[in-house]
């Protein structure tokens, strides 16, 4: 019974154990801070955060300049394309990557801020302790020329002898410090992030704000008799006397002997919440002004805690399953669904096999059909177009990388669409710079004419819409030229695109 009470008891202490160990077990990130306990490793771990901020600000900058590039090589691929199934891929992947583009804006806009503050604060601290060490570090630079006296003003005003020194100077030193620190593997830079950090390497007070020297005061012989003099080694006395194998060399001699002390490099860990709880230090206005300048460092680093830029994949990391009813372009296929009228505008929902078979009939069904079919050639089919001068040929990707962008745009534009214009006499609608096959030479309308016109179709029931020539508009209950409210739509969204984008 006693035993089994016993071993009962060590389970219970052994399981304790290891709920403690466990909640006490650091991240690498707070091993690092915790290892940056001198002045060189607190430099080192600083300064590669700040690197580690500024990084992740660059990569998602670069991230979005990636997915513009992408969205004009679409658009071009898109505008440029007659093939209806081609045209409807690129135009899903142009709306995905203007998608991803703008969350990335969005999420540099959020941040960029915070994250540039945070490493800025970081550089200074860093700046601060290399300062403050190389004045810890300091040495003698002159010590020479004693000048002897007998009062010192504001000093020792009744003295019968004195030894003055005001040229005396001292050097700031050089931080010698090993970068990246020898032996020290907690402090790997791929270490120094802000995942699961806790605290921060930070000077203690007294290391930034003061000095410390060591004093000796020294007399020899008779003082009443000593005379102005001195070369070396803070000395005054009768025959210019200096120290010499730390020996006074004079007969009359008093002065004093100062040497640089360094207070010891205290870096302390300080936390960047307060007590246990989540919430961040928040910066303070005292009186105490090294301690405001602390709290707004850890209020700075704390804020970017837990947060990560956005950067969601490019197109050519797109898959057909991506536009899937599950998939992260669902409700960019859903959209699309909807302007080719398959849902009704006010669906919310569609049927996975109704929404397989339209990326299907999109992209095809082969898994790497976007990467092979849509990514591939913008890099490798040249584009025919011509702006001011001749004809050139050039691949889609290079394109949207010149200064041809828009020209290329423009072109394909007034090629694949036939842009409409209204007469101003008749209030005909025909193609731009044509007569219509209805007028003669003298702009009289021909008999017998066939072809659809403005008047053709502008029934306003749809029994009375001639559906051979006009499609029936059933939300605005208006009967309309075939083609003719998708090509106006189109037109406006690829001018559209056109100021965006360039």
């Amino acid at each position: 019974m006693y035993n089994s009470k016993k071993m009962h008891l060590q389970t219970k202490i052994a399981a304790l154990t290891v709920v403690i160990f466990n909640a006490a077990a650091d991240t690498p990130a707070e091993e690092a801070a915790k290892a940056a306990n001198d002045a060189c490793k607190a430099i080192w771990f600083l300064d590669n955060l700040a690197e580690h901020l500024e990084q992740q600000l660059r990569q998602a900058e670069d991230h979005a300049n990636k997915l513009r590039n992408e969205a004009e090589q679409l658009e071009i691929a898109y505008i440029s394309s007659d093939f209806k199934q081609r045209k409807l891929g690129y135009g899903l992947l142009l709306a995905a990557t203007i998608d991803a583009l703008q969350q990335t804006e969005a999420s540099i806009a959020d941040n960029a801020g915070e994250y540039s503050e945070a490493a800025r604060q970081l550089r200074n601290v860093s700046a601060t302790i290399t300062a403050a060490n190389r004045f810890q570090l300091r040495q003698e630079s002159k010590t020479h020329v004693g000048t002897a006296a007998t009062t010192l003003a504001g000093i020792a005003g009744d003295a019968g002898k004195s030894c003055k020194y005001e040229a005396y100077e001292e050097q700031a030193g050089y931080t010698h410090c090993a970068f990246p620190p020898a032996n020290q593997e907690k402090l790997h830079k791929n270490k120094i992030t802000t995942t699961g950090l806790k605290s921060i390497p930070y000077p203690k007070k007294e290391f930034v704000s003061k000095i410390k020297s060591k004093l000796y005061a020294f007399a020899k012989g008779t003082v009443g008799s000593m005379a102005s003099g001195g070369t070396k080694g803070l000395v005054c006395g009768n025959d210019h006397s200096t120290i010499s194998g730390g020996n006074l060399q004079g007969t009359n001699v008093i002065g004093a002997v100062l040497k640089p002390a360094a207070i010891d490099s205290a870096i302390e860990t300080a936390a960047l919440t307060t007590g246990n709880s989540a919430e961040c230090v928040k910066a303070t206005d005292t009186a105490d002004k090294d301690a405001d300048a602390k709290s707004r460092v850890l209020e700075a680093v704390c804020s970017v805690l837990g947060k990560s830029l956005a950067k969601p994949p490019i197109a050519a990391e797109s898959t057909i399953r991506d536009f899937q009813a599950d998939g992260r372009h669902a409700s960019i296929t859903f959209a699309a669904m909807k302007g080719q009228g398959l849902i009704p505008q006010d669906e919310e929902k569609a049927e996975k096999k109704q929404i397989a078979d339209f990326v299907a009939a999109a992209f095809g069904t082969k898994e790497s059909a976007i990467a092979e079919d849509f990514i591939k050639p913008l890099s490798a089919n040249k584009l025919s177009f011509a702006g001011k001068g001749k004809e050139q040929k050039e691949e889609a990707n290079k394109i949207a990388k010149s200064t041809n962008a828009g020209i290329a745009i423009a072109f394909f534009a007034g090629k694949n669409e036939k842009v409409e214009a209204t007469n101003a006499k008749g209030g005909q609608s025909v193609e731009y710079g044509k007569k219509s096959d209805s007028e003669d030479k003298t702009g009289k309308k021909k008999d017998g004419d066939n072809k659809t016109n403005a008047t053709d179709c502008t029934g306003a029931e749809e029994g009375k819409c001639d559906k051979t020539k006009c499609d029936w508009n059933a939300e605005k209950k208006q009967c309309k030229g075939k083609d003719e409210e998708n090509i106006s739509s189109l037109i406006k969204v690829s001018f559209f695109l056109i100021l965006w984008l360039l």
